[in-house]
This record gives structure tokens, sequence and C-alpha cells, in this order.
């Protein structure tokens, strides 16, 4: 049962791959139906790299995308993932990244898929909606009600809106390993790791995906330069 909900234009320009139910029933209300298209994931998302090809064959999640995709050029320009601004959030984040260097690498060698990070707040006056990527940068907006974002479920579709066109967006490129994800797997599923962020960044999950995967790569780069 394939919960794509598709755009008109053939092929789209971005589609939206989106954590859960919420924050699909909030895009549906925002969304360009020309040119977007928008896949909620639900239930458990598989680590493609650690499971056997029968696992992988039955997981839903992961046929949905394939079926989504169809065959290269695909049928969209661009797919963005758009998960919740938490550690399950940047966990999906790095699985559904995971699943596209296995079977669409074409799209990040071309620098077609990007992960948008949702704003943790949200200054508010009258109709102005700023979006707050930073905890410190609250204090910028006296006079705004500050509204706290826990997820993508809570936003309004104006608000999803102007998080998308003014969005925080990483494009993903293609490591020579794999290696890079496994790490970032490994920090993201550590509780101890989690936390020690946490309190470091003050919920700052903008400078931890730029941060952390600017830095794996620029690892990977230095040993390979090296050898």
């Amino acid at each position: 049962d394939n919960k794509l909900r598709d755009c008109t234009d053939k092929p789209g320009e971005v589609l939206y791959i989106l954590e859960g139910d919420s924050a699909e029933s909030v895009f549906r209300n925002c969304r360009n139906t020309r040119t977007e298209a928008n896949l909620p994931l639900r239930g458990k998302i598989l680590n493609v790299e650690k499971q056997s090809l029968a696992k992988i064959g039955e997981n839903k999640e992961i046929k949905n995308i394939i079926e989504a995709m169809g065959q290269y050029p695909y049928r969209y320009n661009k797919v963005k993932i758009v998960a919740d601004a938490d550690f399950d959030g940047l966990h999906i984040n790095v699985l559904v990244t995971l699943i596209f260097m296995k079977y669409f690498p074409e799209l990040i060698k071309e620098g077609r898929l990007s992960i948008v990070l949702p704003p943790l707040y949200g200054a508010k006056k009258g109709k102005e909606f700023i979006p707050i990527y930073r905890a410190k940068d609250i204090e910028k907006y006296k006079g705004y009600d500050i509204q706290r974002f826990k997820g993508l479920g809570e936003m309004t579709g104006p608000q999803m809106r102007t998080m998308l066109d003014k969005h925080h967006e990483y494009v993903i490129k293609m490591p020579k390993t794999t290696k890079i994800i496994e790490d970032l797997l490994k920090i993201i599923t550590d509780a101890e790791t989690k936390r020690s962020y946490l309190e470091k960044l003050e919920y700052n999950f903008t400078d931890f995906i730029s941060n952390i995967i600017e830095e794996s790569y620029e690892n990977t780069t230095s040993s390979e330069t090296s050898k």
C-alpha cells in the first residue's frame, strides 16, 4: 500500500520524504500539487547495510521509496528528506540516505538528494513567521510569540511552507565508503553520545548535521589523500 501523493508534472520537481502521517497532513495543505510529491514514512526503517536481501525485500517503506523513484533519471528532479529535529529524526535521515546510496547512487552523485532540517522554534508576530534553528537565537525576537516545535506535525501549513522555502538544506555527497554513515549511526543511536550532544548544542541540530557530516567527509578526504 504505497502512500505516495504524486504531482501532476512528469518528472516532478521534488519528492519530499516526510516523517510520519502528521507531517504529511500538514504538507498536504501547503504543497504545490503540480511540482511537489510527498511520501510519508511509517513503521520501522531498516538499515540496508546490516540486513539481508530477504529482509529488505519485505520492508514496505523501502519498497515504497523504490516504486516512487522509478527508473533513472527517476521520476523526480530532486529528493528532500524532512524529519523531526530530534535524534529519531536524524536517525531517519541517515537510514533513508543509506537507501539512496544503495539503490539510487546517481541521484547523490548528481547532487539531487538533500536533508531539510526543520526549525526548533518559530517566532510569530501577526502574520509574520520566522523559523528559529538555534535556541540562543530566541532572544533576538523580543515582542514575538515563541513556539517550540516538538515535531513537524505541530506546524501549520503556512509555517511549513516558510520552512521549505527558507530552509536549512544539506546536500548529500557520495562517500567512497559507507563508514561515514556507520559512524553517524553509532553517534545517533548511542544514548550517552546523544545526551552529551544535546547538552553541548542546546538542541542545535543545525550545527549537529553540518558539523558531523562535513567533519566526516573531511576525514574521509584526508584519509584517502594520505594513502
